[in-house]
């Protein structure tokens, strides 16, 4: 734990930090940790699940975790965030890739008051209804960023929250506050 946190407080001077998870699949029937699980192949094997955090240009690991294999991509949030906090870095925000999108990842986030930043993708209906609604203003140059080469358009919106409550035996409905951010690369256009 000392090294990890030596050589995280070394990367944080410098880059941010990163995080992925991979699953290897497993046919051991002695390691207890190997479990069915969801993977990004949806490959029906008993699998572990790995936790890396490196440095964002370095690649520089700096921790790292085994994880059953049928623990949930929140529930692998939950504790990493937890195993950070214990290392010393408190307020983390989390910035997920499109695979980890879905409604009951983005409750779970509310629910436990993460900051985060989620890629989505452009067929989700409340996306897709936003696109066509700016499509034809994405290209003025009010939104164009110079630094980056490309538009951005930014819209808050409200994220239709349920948080199920077994306990009680009922559903907790409300409305979240969510931040859209939609980008259009005129090269990556032509491009495709």
């Amino acid at each position: 734990m000392k090294f990890f946190q030596m050589q995280g407080r070394r990367r944080l001077e410098n880059e941010y930090l990163a995080y992925d998870t991979s699953s290897i699949s497993s046919y051991s029937e002695q390691l207890s940790v190997v479990k069915y699980g969801k993977n990004k192949d949806h490959a029906p094997l008993p699998q572990i699940n790995l936790l890396l955090v490196f440095g964002e240009e370095s690649y520089l690991p700096f921790y790292y975790r085994r994880l059953a294999g049928n623990i949930p991509d929140v529930s692998t949030v939950k504790v990493y965030l937890k195993e950070l906090e214990l290392l010393g870095y408190s307020k983390v925000k989390v910035v997920k890739d499109r695979g980890f999108y879905s409604v009951e990842n983005i409750n779970a986030l509310y629910k436990e008051h993460i900051k985060f930043v989620i890629g989505g993708k452009s067929n989700i209906s409340f996306v897709k209804e936003i696109i066509l609604e700016e499509k034809d203003k994405m290209r003025k140059w009010d939104r164009y960023n110079e630094e980056y080469g490309f538009y951005i358009f930014s819209k808050t919106i409200k994220w239709d929250y349920e948080q199920v409550r077994p306990y009680k035996g009922d559903v907790l409905k409300d409305d979240r506050r969510m931040y859209l951010h939609l980008y259009y690369n005129p090269e990556k256009a032509l491009e495709d």
